[in-house]
This record gives C-alpha cells, sequence and structure tokens, in this order.
C-alpha cells in the first residue's frame, strides 16, 4: 500500500499530484489487465485534500 499526503496549499501542486497519481493508478491497471501482477487485489490509497480514494483492482482471469 502507498500513502501519499499533500500538506502544501499550492493548487498548481495538488493539481499536478493528482494527474500523477491518477497516471500511476492507470499504469498500474493497465499492467494488472496485463497480469503482470501476481496478487488478485492490489490497493492504492490516494489521499488529496483530505480525501480518501481506494481504488480495488481485481483480477477477473
Amino acid at each position: 500500500m502507498d500513502f501519499i499526503t499533500l500538506s502544501s496549499g499550492d493548487l498548481g501542486v495538488k493539481r499536478s499530484a493528482k494527474k500523477h497519481l491518477n497516471s500511476i493508478c492507470f499504469f498500474v491497471k493497465f499492467l494488472k489487465i496485463l497480469s503482470f501482477l501476481n496478487s488478485s487485489i492490489l490497493e492504492m490509497f490516494c489521499y488529496l485534500d483530505g480525501i480518501c480514494v481506494t481504488l480495488y483492482l481485481v483480477n477477473d482471469f
């Protein structure tokens, strides 16, 4: 599990970090689709502006 927290009040920093996190989540999901990851369930916690987003990538194969 990866915990990423932002304490900066700069919206530019938060926006770029959110975009970066979305890219990471998408890439992990892409790898999951290609079955490069062995775990059946992958959990990623992204904390932005006090909002916790939990992504469950379930292996359907």
